[in-house]
């Protein structure tokens, strides 16, 4: 009767080894996932810091404040203004579109057009302005705008959306815009520049950290459970020793790594990058989603390629090590 492999001798240690190195790809997946998701929904560091990205702030006021027109009278000179509010608002706060309301001289600084009359406009989110897409982002995502032609007003039935910005993208004088807010606006104005209405810089070039200590954590644990996997198959390699003796040839221990120890590290690698993929599409796509790495998939399987061709080489090696000092012994 052919001697069973290591798999059926000791199942448990080859189905604890594919589940971690499962667990431990579809970690490092993750980790890459949530890096891209945190980095590409933080701000650009360089924009930010610019004059152009320090040209804007979005004002926001209770509905109590007093009319806009004093506020706008206060603002330094060469500072434009427009009224911001949301379209179809839902009960939960969001809205499919923005609507955008100014004079026109205020529009065109914001290369947006002036309807005429009562009419309005729509403007596709790829046409606004890189400041104005930034700042109010976290209030309407990758929203189209609707333009009117008016004065600037309250457009939300509770609080006063304004955004101020400067036409020549200099940076604004952030300190007297405040001080004009909370003058002629309302004493509790939230005055919000561009580097705090989205993202923190800070925390998406952190995010780079994710990959690397989750991929130093998760191959400790990998590279235990093959340790343990290859004393498991040492321990029952010993009872094929009779077989080397008997055949001449340590061919056997070579087709039971294979069986026992690589093509179960295989079968891993390939489920586990399969599930990085699955996992990754929900939350992938678009400019702020998350980023699947061909790249990471490419080098997890040669990663895990070559994991299997070590495991089972050293299995091989250690196994007829073994052999080769087996002796008999009397029962």
């Amino acid at each position: 009767m052919p001697p069973r492999h290591a798999s059926q001798a000791s199942p448990g240690a080859v189905v604890r080894l594919v589940a971690t190195l499962i667990i431990a790809i579809g970690v490092i997946g993750q980790t890459q996932l949530i890096s891209t998701l945190l980095y590409n929904r933080s701000d650009d560091n360089e924009f930010v810091g610019s004059a152009e990205g320090r040209g804007m702030a979005l004002v926001q006021a209770a509905d109590r404040a007093r009319p806009s027109s004093e506020f706008r009278a206060a603002l330094p000179h060469g500072v434009h203004m427009v009224s911001l509010g949301h379209v179809d608002l839902a009960p939960d706060g969001s809205s499919t579109r923005r609507l955008i309301q100014a004079p026109c001289p205020d529009l065109q600084a914001l290369h947006l057009p002036c309807p005429t009359g009562q009419n309005t406009e729509e403007v596709p989110v790829q046409q606004l302005d890189r400041r104005l897409k930034a700042t109010t982002y976290t209030y309407f995502g990758d929203t189209p705008a609707t333009v009117r032609t008016a004065q600037t007003t309250r457009l939300d039935p509770q609080d006063v959306w304004l955004v101020v910005f400067t036409a020549d993208s200099t940076a604004l004088d952030l300190p007297a815009v405040k001080r004009a807010a909370r003058l002629t606006l309302s004493t509790d104005s939230v005055i919000r520049p561009l580097s705090e209405s989205t993202g923190s810089n800070t925390i998406g070039f952190q995010a780079r950290w994710i990959p690397f200590f989750g991929t130093v954590g998760t191959m400790y644990i990998a590279t235990a459970m093959v340790f343990s996997a290859l004393s498991e198959f040492i321990r029952f390699a010993r009872t094929l020793a009779p077989v080397t003796v008997l055949t001449g040839h340590s061919r056997v221990f070579r087709t039971t790594a294979v069986w026992s120890v690589s093509l179960p590290i295989l079968l891993a690698g390939a489920a586990g990058v399969g599930a990085y993929i699955v996992l990754a599409q929900p939350i992938s796509g678009g400019n702020q989603g998350a980023q699947l790495s061909v790249s990471l998939c490419a080098a997890l399987l040669l990663l895990t390629l070559a994991l299997s061709a070590a495991a089972a080489g050293t299995a091989s090696l250690a196994t007829t090590r073994e052999a080769r000092q087996w002796r008999p012994r009397a029962d």
